[in-house]
């Protein structure tokens, strides 16, 4: 492992200021050059959402970079109105080869918090459907939560049960939902791809920092929020079978997050690896 890395603040994947941490500038791309020097910033957002990642990045980067996010479904998109001009959002299935007018566009492809949504068998060849859309010299940042060790504190609490119930889940379902593939790095690498980095932090260790605390916690809480609400379309699970009982289990879970009465914790781990110059690792 490259050593722990700070929380995904978006702006921070492209900053390459933190010394030692493994992350870049895409301004700091080597690929085909256009008039000016350099053609437009391109980032595409796998498993977008509602676009909120590239929302908070677009003001940290030109108003010329094209920021597109694909999603499976379009159901929780942004509506136009409400995102920046620059931010496109896009149905597509990432486990299923993207158009060949993208493949080669992007500097950066950023995927996170897809672990809820694979299996044992996707990760490798959705990497490898993904790394179609990198320029040469372009940076695959791929985020994720480990679901194997998420965990409430103090055990006493609501949100600890139903963190449990939620590991009790993941546990009945076998290859559904797998925690994050520790060893992309060296799949990265097997690819063609350069300095390829692994790194992690257990979200507790931010429990009590001035400033990343907040917003850690609120990741965490984004995650469980999308698991009860996928458990429920999966059919339910014990006492979590209706939407209603979802958005039960969540008001309790933020009665008690907000005050500082329970905390979350798990493993987030950021594996970032740059595509050959010579287009390997497609």
């Amino acid at each position: 492992m490259a050593g722990t890395i700070y929380p995904p603040e978006p702006h921070r994947a492209l900053d390459r200021d933190r010394a030692s941490k493994p992350t870049f500038k895409v301004s700091e791309r080597t690929s085909t050059t256009t008039k000016n020097g350099q053609p437009p910033i391109s980032v595409a957002d796998i498993g977008t959402g509602t676009g909120i990642w590239l929302v908070d990045l677009a003001p940290k980067l030109p108003p010329t970079a094209r920021l597109d996010g694909f999603d499976f479904s379009m159901s929780k998109f942004r509506p136009v109105a409400a995102r920046p001009p620059n931010v496109r959002l896009m149905e597509a299935n990432a486990l299923k080869p993207f158009p060949a007018e993208l493949h080669g566009q992007y500097d950066l492809v950023h995927v996170r918090l897809l672990v809820l949504a694979l299996r044992t068998a996707s990760w490798e060849p959705l990497f490898a459907n993904l790394c179609t859309l990198l320029r040469p010299g372009g940076y695959h940042l791929w985020e994720d939560v480990d679901m194997a060790n998420f965990k409430g504190y103090p055990a006493t609490t609501k949100t600890a049960g139903i963190v449990s119930q939620m590991m009790r889940f993941h546990a009945s379902q076998g290859s559904r939902g797998q925690p994050y593939l520790i060893g992309l790095d060296q799949l990265m690498a097997t690819k063609g791809f350069t300095d390829a980095r692994l790194g992690g932090f257990k979200t507790s260790s931010y429990w009590n920092h001035p400033t990343l605390s907040r917003p850690t916690q609120r990741m965490m809480f984004t995650v469980i929020v999308a698991y009860l609400q996928g458990i429920v379309q999966l059919g339910g699970f014990e006492d979590l079978l209706t939407t209603e009982d979802a958005a039960r289990k969540i008001a309790e879970m933020i009665k008690e997050t907000e005050v500082g009465e329970a905390k979350l914790d798990t493993w987030y781990w950021r594996t970032i690896g740059r595509r050959s110059l010579e287009g390997e690792g497609r």
